[in-house]
């Protein structure tokens, strides 16, 4: 991709730049296309936690120093885990201590939106 902040340079090659100059992608921003989808909630979900984490998995070069960390898996709005990722205190009396799932955030996500 002629967008990859980090294939700029050498490391770009010509044909990087010459995509740039000739303006054969057509960006838009999170915003614009947000608006122009609705503002749909799953459309929305896909676009970031699915489409741009699998476009973000390909940048190998992204994930090769990250030793202390594993890169992010791509959600399916139809497939959220129902239990946290990480394991709950059990002395959690508030609400707002509580550890959500990923089906939870979406939940909370999709109230926020409508």
């Amino acid at each position: 991709d002629t967008e990859d902040p980090e294939a700029t340079g050498e490391a770009a090659g010509d044909s990087a730049k010459e995509a740039r100059t000739d303006g054969n992608v057509q960006r838009k921003n999170t915003r614009t296309w947000a608006e122009e989808n609705d503002y749909n909630t799953q459309k929305l979900f896909q676009k970031l936690f699915c489409d741009d984490i699998k476009y973000l998995l390909t940048m190998e070069s992204l994930w090769k120093n990250r030793k202390d960390r594993q890169p992010p898996n791509p959600q399916e709005w139809d497939c959220l885990p129902s239990s946290p990722n990480v394991t709950q205190a059990g002395d959690v009396t508030l609400a707002d201590q509580k550890v959500w799932s990923v089906a939870e955030c979406a939940t909370q996500m999709d109230t926020a939106i409508a």
